[in-house]
């Protein structure tokens, strides 16, 4: 995350329990749910240590949505540290919090005094100027002092406080629900934003807050065209995230999907970002790539109940209950409850592994054993070997799947729209076929009757997404189709092949035309 933008936090604080409490604050008391939007992607750091909240809302779903939340336990911890007095703080962190505790208890003297020291403590110029921007939002939006904004508007004045005070000055008037004006300022924060990173944050959202004012969606999706061809790559992490809430807006779960994956490319170590892409791959039977990007989370964040659950149920999509109950069991030790949930099903719906053994070794004890004990635990052994040996294959699936969608991402948002690259001969598996593009649109033939195929695709940049149809067989017309399967395909960077992915389920379909 960028300085730039979250430096009215960043830094400020040492003790993790104190980051805990103020997360909890955050988190659950709904007068500051507007300053934690302005975080963008909450990750907090000291030094080498890093500490993530990812936790799950619950649902009524077999899979956790991906959507925050914190436990109880943590609100009643964060509400009795409320109570307790920071006994002369020794530096800005602790100086952070006493103005956050003093300004959530309206108590704003207190608060303004422990603002004072603050900068007092703090050595940093541009930080101290990062913090007088949140303090006077503070003073707006919980204390209601509608000078804040002459405040802010006068910061605007200073070349190094200028985007950090436009971005404040703009949430001011975004918790007024004055969009137009918030958006108008916002886009000034972005202009004057002085690293490629802190330009990335500020434009995901100023996309935010377009999708919450009802703006065009066409606006957005230009702001975000322009942006990408001018940032650098390793900075475009919050463009495809941006890209994804918009894709949101508009339930295109597949390119919400793609968007996610290439943000996580950029930014592999934003737990919460492989959770969502996760999530909306299972929705749309990207399921291998799922499977891969769940164990990832899981990887970074072991205790992580939401992501071993929803690993559980993307195993059960695949016909592999061992492997979903082992997942949905770890998720249930977690406290998970809707884990548990999903085991109560498979309690009545099918046997679980550790309960089957302990039944099958009492019948073992008894003195006529019936052949079917022996032949259902050579079955227990049987099925555990051939899921391992699919998990296997499906890991290697994922991978192939993970390089082919981050090569659609590269051809798809990267890549100019170049008319007429898709025209003219190609040869598929030793068969000449001619594909024909007009109006950002493609088709082509191959094969005899009855086995002839068509497909045929809308072209976005160097990519598109297809639509396979086999020719009917009870009807002797050679132009009637059916759909058969679909997909993604793009050309790559010399235009001389066109690599395609169906979408199933189990296992998709790679194949390329050349030409």
């Amino acid at each position: 995350m960028s300085p730039e933008t979250i430096n009215a936090i960043a830094n400020l604080w040492k003790p993790i329990t104190a980051l805990a409490f103020l997360l909890a604050i955050i988190f659950f008391r709904v007068p500051l749910q507007e300053v934690v939007t302005r975080f963008l992607r909450a990750r907090f750091k000291k030094g080498d240590t890093e500490l993530s909240f990812e936790t799950f809302e619950k649902s009524n779903q077999a899979e956790l949505s991906p959507q925050n939340s914190v436990g109880l336990d943590t609100v009643i911890e964060a509400q009795q540290k409320t109570t307790q007095e920071i006994s002369k703080p020794a530096d800005s962190g602790d100086w952070f919090m006493k103005m956050w505790n003093a300004i959530e208890e309206k108590n704003l003297s207190q608060a303004e005094e422990a603002f004072k020291n603050l900068q007092s403590s703090e050595i940093d110029a541009n930080q101290k100027l990062a913090n007088e921007s949140l303090y006077y939002y503070l003073q707006y939006s919980k204390g209601n002092d509608k000078s804040a904004i002459s405040r802010l508007e006068k910061l605007t004045e200073k070349h190094e406080a200028k985007s950090i005070a436009y971005f404040w000055l703009s949430a001011c008037y975004e918790f007024d629900n004055a969009f137009d004006k918030a958006i108008s300022i916002l886009r000034k924060s972005v202009d004057a934003a002085i690293t490629n990173e802190g330009r990335a944050d500020r434009t995901k959202v100023l996309i935010d807050l377009l999708i919450k004012s009802e703006s065009p969606i066409e606006e957005s999706f230009k702001i975000l065209s322009d942006a990408i061809k001018t940032l650098p790559r390793e900075n475009l992490a919050p463009i495809y995230l941006a890209y994804s809430n918009l894709y949101n807006k508009q339930n295109n779960k597949l390119l919400k999907a793609i968007a996610l994956e290439k943000a996580i490319e950029l930014e592999i170590g934003e737990t919460n970002e492989i959770f969502n892409a996760a999530y909306v791959q299972s929705e749309i039977d990207i399921v291998a790539l799922a499977i891969i990007n769940y164990e990832a989370v899981i990887r970074k964040t072991p205790e992580n109940a939401g992501a071993l659950n929803n690993l559980g149920v993307v195993y059960d999509k695949l016909n592999m209950p061992i492997k979903a109950v082992e997942k949905f069991l770890e998720s249930s030790k977690k406290n998970e409850t809707l884990a548990m949930a999903n085991l109560a099903y498979r309690y009545i719906n099918q046997g679980l592994i550790e309960e089957a053994n302990n039944i099958l070794e009492k019948a073992q004890e008894q003195a006529d054993i019936h052949p079917n004990v022996i032949e259902a635990l050579a079955s227990i052994s049987k099925q555990t070997l051939s899921e391992n040996e699919k998990h296997r294959e499906i890991e290697k699936l994922g991978i192939r799947q993970k390089n082919f969608i981050r090569g659609y991402g590269e051809a798809r948002f990267l890549q100019e729209n170049q008319i007429g690259k898709f025209n003219g001969d190609w040869t598929l598996e030793s068969e000449s076929i001619l594909v024909e593009e007009k109006d950002q649109k493609f088709i082509t033939t191959w094969g005899k009757s009855p086995n002839k195929r068509r497909i045929h695709g809308e072209i976005a940049g160097k990519s598109a997404i297809f639509t396979i149809e086999k020719q009917r067989e009870w009807i002797t017309s050679s132009e009637s189709y059916s759909k058969d399967e679909e997909g993604l395909c793009y050309l790559d960077s010399n235009n001389q092949t066109i690599y395609f992915m169906t979408l199933s389920k189990e296992k998709s379909r790679f194949f390329e035309i050349t030409r």
